[in-house]
């Protein structure tokens, strides 16, 4: 038979409460509940005298959330915003609860990256296999169906161990004058000089007319006589020693 000072477990509405034992003084409502402020509120939010069900979008940090609106069920977070999970966060790297801002040493995908720690603006190229998105991404410089290709000779991309695009190197094919070369071996002319693949010196066993040569491998003062019916300047470049009108005879 005495009045009871009102305590936030006697099942009443009572004192400051806004619901029954919750609200006001008391610990905050469940969704549902009546509410006079959003702090009477586990949402945090108090719309129309209720408490409202948490959403990603009612600017308050609530439900699963690591941050306002964001983490948890919601949208992934922004750099700099709270997190509990890498998932929280768009850069899919949470440290100390915080999320942080991709780099291309991560070891995550996240950013500009076409695969994890390279492509996009990373100064890291993608691996042969690796997804991409552009030629850039890859070492190989080839993107085919977003995927780095491995070097062959027939790409039109200097790449691999080619010395030029789709010449020297491991290719079958050699490089032209003119060409990258780093190697003798690189080039047509089976002659790299200073990097590049040039002609090789004139000799008398070439099969090509070059040099001093009045003919093909012969004339000229250093390369053998040349046989009658061959071009001549002298009869000193003739087996005859005669030369007629720039050809060997009798």
């Amino acid at each position: 038979n005495v009045c009871a000072v009102p305590v936030c477990n006697d099942t009443v509405k009572n004192g400051t409460e806004t619901d029954v034992d919750c609200g006001g003084s008391c610990s905050p409502c469940a969704d549902t509940k009546v509410c006079s402020a959003p702090a009477d509120c586990i949402s945090k939010v108090c719309t129309g005298n209720v408490c409202a069900v948490p959403v990603c979008n009612d600017t308050v940090k609530n439900g699963t959330e690591t941050d306002v609106d964001c983490g948890g069920s919601c949208s992934p977070c922004v750099d700099t915003k709270v997190c509990s999970a890498p998932a929280d966060c768009t850069s899919k790297v949470c440290t100390s609860n915080v999320c942080i801002a991709p780099v291309c040493n991560d070891t995550v995908k996240n950013g500009t990256e076409s695969d994890v720690d390279c492509g996009g603006t990373c100064a890291t190229k993608c691996l042969d296999g690796k997804i991409c998105s552009a030629v850039g991404d890859c070492i190989s410089g080839v993107c085919t169906g977003s995927v780095c290709q491995v070097p062959v000779c027939n790409d039109t991309v200097k790449n691999g161990t080619e010395t030029d695009v789709d010449c020297g190197g491991s290719c079958a094919t050699k490089c032209v004058i003119g060409k990258i070369c780093s190697a003798a071996a690189d080039c047509i002319s089976a002659t790299c000089t200073g990097g590049v693949c040039v002609a090789a010196p004139p000799t008398c066993t070439d099969s090509i007319k070059n040099g001093a040569e009045t003919d093909v491998d012969c004339g000229g003062g250093t390369c053998p006589k040349c046989w009658n019916g061959m071009s001549c300047s002298a009869g000193a470049d003739c087996t005859s020693g005669v030369c007629t009108t720039n050809v060997c005879g009798p």
